[in-house]
Formats: C-alpha cells, structure tokens, sequence
C-alpha cells in the first residue's frame, strides 16, 4: 500500500513544479463596521506590510457568487518555510486594532504551480477571474496535461495573458485548484476572451495536432468532481495590499 502511495505522490509531482505558496483566508465585515474596518486594515498595512522585507498580504473584495462583498486575503512567500517567521507586533496590532470588525473563516494554503502559470507583463493588474476546479481522486493526469499544455500555448502564442494557478496543499475539501487570470478592466476581460484567448487555442492545435484541445478540454472536464467548477470575480483593494 505504501509503495502505491508513494507512486501516485512521485505520478503527480511529476505534472506540477511548486513555486510560490500562499496561506489564504476569507474575511466577512461585520455589519455596519466596513469604514473602520478598512482604515484600521490601511494603517496596518502600512505599518507592516508596505515595505521590502516585510510579510507580504494581499486582500481582494469578492464581487460574485455567494460569497459577494466578503474579502479574500493572501499572505504570499517564496518557500513555505518563512511562514515561521511572525512579526509579534504585527500580529498584536491586528488583533487589537482589526480583529474586533471582522470575522475570518477557511484558513487555506495553496502552492503555486510554475509550469502551469503564465505571465505576458510583470505589471500588476487589479481584476481577477478566478476558476475554482475540484478534481476527482486519480484524475490529475487528465486535469493537468491540459493545464501544463495550456501554459506552453499561451506563452508561444505570445498572447497577452496572466494566468495564475495554485494547487491547495491544506484546508480544502478535495483536490481544488485555483485558476486565476488578471485584466486591468472588464474591457480587458472581454479581450482576453475573445481576441487573446483564440490566439492560444490555436497554437495549442498547432503544438498538440488538430483538436487536441477540444479533446484535452473535454479530458480536464471529465476530470473534475460533480459541479467541480466555480468561477468568481475579484477586485484587489490596493490600500489593504502589500507593493507588488
């Protein structure tokens, strides 16, 4: 049974190289308090998260789906290891200047997948859309060999695409995994969609063969759970957010 385990963990290393990791969790405002709530967050990020070398947060509003008006809030490192490094104060201050306005639910972290994330500029843009896919146990093949082909059209294509994905390591129900693209407006949106993302269908036929990816598409729609697919859009709230 081990060595099963063991080939199935070494199988699915093999289809995502780890970068970044991110520990997330959801903030709901209480009630009449999103004014104070906002300006103690500022000052807290201003005090502690502003700077280089300080921890790095990153808070997004919700804008659709059921969680609508709740913030999703990111703290982001290079390696899993510089979360054991807390800032005493910073934790102090939020507790007691922060903590009493708000209510914070679904602590997660998420490993960020390199060879299936894709950036055309380094600049950062506020919009996200973020696709929520869970995958079926012993399905990770199918889910990510389109993921990982995606990831090479686009970037061959040459499209004008920022495309994020981040596998959960902990605290999700199942195999989740977030795929987020960036647009600086919903102009940009719209473009993405129509003008940019056609560009990376085409290549990938070109790479893969023709209708490799309707067929991969379908194989990464097979793999996922009944209802594995959640689309969300997000605004990222620069004032509550560390300098990119």
């Amino acid at each position: 049974m081990n060595k099963i385990l063991i080939t199935i963990i070494l199988l699915f290393i093999g289809f995502v190289s780890f970068g970044q990791v991110a520990q997330s969790r959801y903030i709901t405002i209480k009630d009449g308090k999103s004014n104070e709530f906002l300006a103690a967050a500022e000052k807290k990020t201003q005090l502690y998260n502003s700077k280089e070398g300080q921890t790095r947060f990153y808070t997004f509003r919700i804008t659709t789906g059921p969680r609508t008006g709740d913030l999703f809030r990111a703290r982001v490192e290079d390696s899993i290891k510089y979360f054991d490094n807390t800032n005493p104060k910073e934790l102090e201050y939020w507790m007691n200047n922060v903590a009493e306005y708000q209510s914070s639910s679904n602590n997660q972290i998420w490993w960020k997948a390199n060879n299936a994330s894709y950036s055309a500029t380094n600049e950062s843009k506020p919009q996200i859309r973020t696709i929520i896919y869970t995958v079926k146990s012993g399905s990770g093949n199918d889910f990510w060999r389109f993921r990982n082909r995606v990831k090479i059209a686009v970037e061959e294509s040459e499209a004008d695409i920022i495309m994020n994905v981040w596998n959960c390591f902990s605290g999700c129900d199942g195999n989740v995994v977030r795929v987020s693209f960036s647009h600086s407006n919903h102009d940009e949106l719209y473009k993405d969609n129509n003008i940019e993302w056609p560009k990376v269908v085409a290549k990938y036929n070109e790479l893969y063969g023709n209708g490799s990816y309707e067929e991969d598409i379908s194989d990464l729609d097979s793999s996922l759970e009944m209802y594995g697919r959640t689309t969300v859009h997000m605004e990222r709230i620069d004032e509550l957010s560390s300098p990119f």
